[in-house]
């Protein structure tokens, strides 16, 4: 049952994600209901279930969001695309340039068609949220294409493994939790993660090279039960908005302090980063042609161009 207005208390929405409360995505979260319960038009409370208090898995809050049993859920591209396959173009390798660009992208009429689209399943679509993009950790320098012939790296994503596969390396999917020691041990020559993730998981102890190659953008899509939207009335459809697209500001504009702050935690710990020569990316670039090709089967080819050169 749908929660609603009874002899004046806040209708109730219910959002769950499985990132810890200092996390890209668990910070949107934290914004969305403030700037929601503060909004003008009241009448709409947010409870937060962080770290997989409801459901440990994104796949399951996303399935109870489709379904109803809460309203709200913040999943990943990679998730989202098992059911709405055009977010998969989030997740192609080296297609945005910049953050700026991924941006770009998200804000403009493909991006926003992307999130229409949702009604298609049961959701509406409020707005994006971001991270910054995969980079690559290692064992070893890696510089060149060459340098991936044999390496072991680890993947969490099908399109990440053809990524890998496809530029000369050996993905190995290994769980997150499992992942420090296996780079300890020496299971995996590297990982593809984000700063974000691997400074405050001191993964400078276990990595010693950082490869800045943005490997593929991170992305999060804020989406509502559609029965429970249609509930609302305009003030409070409008309000639901207006409260995303502020948590999204703020989510913009602390990534780029975030990452400047994690980057010299990992450089204090040890880390070499390495930045990617232009002709260096335009040949990493080239090798991935064959991950394009596949997900031309599944993406129209219009939106991956859109996404490579967004409108500004």
């Amino acid at each position: 049952m749908l929660p609603g207005r009874s002899h004046g208390q806040a209708r109730t929405i219910r959002l769950a994600h499985e990132a810890p409360p200092t996390h890209a995505k668990g910070l949107w979260a934290q914004w969305f209901k403030e700037a929601l319960e503060t909004a003008p038009s009241g009448g709409l409370a947010v409870q937060v279930f962080p770290q997989g208090q409801l459901y440990k898995s994104e796949q399951a809050a996303l399935e109870a969001a489709v379904a109803g049993v809460i309203q709200m859920a913040v999943p990943s591209t990679g998730y989202l695309s098992s059911i709405a396959p055009w977010f998969e173009v989030f997740d192609l390798p080296m297609l945005f340039a910049d953050q700026d660009a991924l941006y770009r992208f998200q804000d403009g009429a493909t991006g926003r068609a992307m999130l229409d689209r949702l009604a298609e399943r049961n959701l509406v679509g409020l707005g994006y949220a971001s991270n910054v993009a995969l980079d690559l950790f290692s064992r070893v320098p890696i510089r060149t294409v060459g340098d991936f012939a044999g390496r072991k790296i680890r993947v969490h994503t099908a399109v990440l493994e053809r990524t890998v596969r496809a530029l000369g390396g050996n993905p190995v999917t290994i769980p997150a939790a499992e992942l420090f020691v296996a780079l300890q041990q020496g299971v995996v020559d590297g990982a593809l993660t984000t700063v974000a993730f691997a400074a405050p998981n001191r993964y400078h102890e276990v990595t010693k090279y950082l490869t800045r190659c943005s490997l593929s953008a991170v992305a999060y899509m804020a989406v509502v039960n559609a029965g429970f939207h249609a509930a609302l009335n305009e003030p409070l459809r409008r309000a639901l908005a207006e409260a995303a697209a502020a948590a999204t500001v703020r989510n913009r504009t602390g990534l780029a302090d975030q990452t400047a702050r994690h980057l010299e935690t990992l450089q204090r710990g040890g880390v070499t980063v390495i930045e990617l020569a232009p002709a260096e990316r335009t040949a990493w670039q080239q090798r991935l042609d064959p991950v394009y090709a596949d997900a031309a089967r599944r993406i129209d080819p219009q939106v991956i161009e859109h996404a490579r050169r967004p409108a500004s």
